[in-house]
């Protein structure tokens, strides 16, 4: 069942980037813009992002600034806010 529910959850494009959680509430973050968020807290810029991700300094931008981006699924109004939110919530370390 559990496995279901993430399969589910996965195509709804809500998958838990701990693997283990289902419900939206719990990680705010699609499973990419989770690993943006976690390469943004290392200090790299939107352009070292996309070449770490293979994807463009523009898709970065707007997996963070887009209306159910980054900032907004944080709360945040800014990268900066965004990642301590991020590191408060435990989402990453």
């Amino acid at each position: 069942m559990q496995q279901q529910l993430r399969l589910i959850h996965s195509i709804n494009g809500i998958e838990c980037p701990c693997g283990e959680c289902t419900l939206k509430r719990e990680h705010p973050l699609t499973h990419r813009q989770w690993e943006i968020v976690n390469l943004l807290s290392q200090g790299l810029t939107f352009k070292e992002v996309g070449v770490r991700l293979h994807i463009t300094m523009g898709t970065v931008k707007s997996h963070v600034n887009r209306s159910d981006g980054i900032l907004a699924s944080l709360e945040a109004k800014n990268t900066t806010q965004a990642v301590a939110t991020a590191l408060r919530k435990g989402l990453i370390s």
